[in-house]
């Protein structure tokens, strides 16, 4: 299966690469991650956000 290429920007594989590399030296304070190895059902995700909202921010 291929992916439609015209739903994709053209990007040239030198600019793919720089942006990949580019990409990797960020580090991202993330509050929550969703596992996609396994169906998550939407109740699951959820109740995940809530109890992220629940929480009182950091000082």
């Amino acid at each position: 299966m291929t992916r439609d290429a015209s739903s994709h920007i053209p990007v040239s594989d030198h600019r793919l690469k720089e942006i990949n590399e580019r990409a990797l030296l960020v580090d991202l304070p993330w509050d929550l991650e969703i596992d996609n190895s396994e169906f998550q059902g939407e109740t699951a995700i959820v109740e995940s956000v809530k109890k992220l909202l629940q929480q009182q921010p950091e000082r």
